[in-house]
């Protein structure tokens, strides 16, 4: 879709949305793993999420999608939970924002973190909490 967009480049929305999307499903997850949260620049509050996951803080605000992609150093649960976060907040507050895009390898690192994100948290929530995991299996 990128490389499909007119020479004079056309509206970068749909990204945005795709991006917000993404982020806002992050976000109901967290929520609904840990109740208490409020927002995403407060989950590691959460004495829950703190136990579940050792990030001592998790950066969700930027000013640009440039700085978003800047932040992407590794795949690690910090940088995909802050890049989940960053990007739920950045693309929430404006479709004006910088075209990054010329890069369609920009678009795909930002969704890959999150995806990343989506990965670690139900892994760790879901998985690894499932009562399936505590079966001990059968003497031989």
């Amino acid at each position: 879709m990128l490389q499909l967009r007119s020479k004079d480049k056309g509206s970068i929305e749909p990204f945005l949305t795709y991006l917000f999307k993404g982020g806002l499903i992050f976000e109901t997850l967290i929520k609904y793993c840990y109740p208490e949260v409020i927002n995403l620049s407060a989950v590691t509050k959460s004495k829950n999420f703190r136990m579940d996951y050792s990030i001592k803080g998790l950066p969700a605000s930027a000013r640009s999608l440039q700085e978003i992609i800047e932040g992407i150093k590794d795949s690690s649960i910090q940088t995909a939970f802050s890049t989940a976060a960053k990007a739920r907040n950045v693309t929430a507050h404006s479709l004006q924002l910088d075209d990054v895009f010329d890069n369609p390898a920009n678009f795909t690192l930002i969704f890959e973190q999150i995806i990343n994100a989506f990965m670690f948290l139900c892994d760790r929530s879901f998985l690894q909490k499932s009562p399936l995991n505590q079966i001990v299996p059968a003497e031989q």
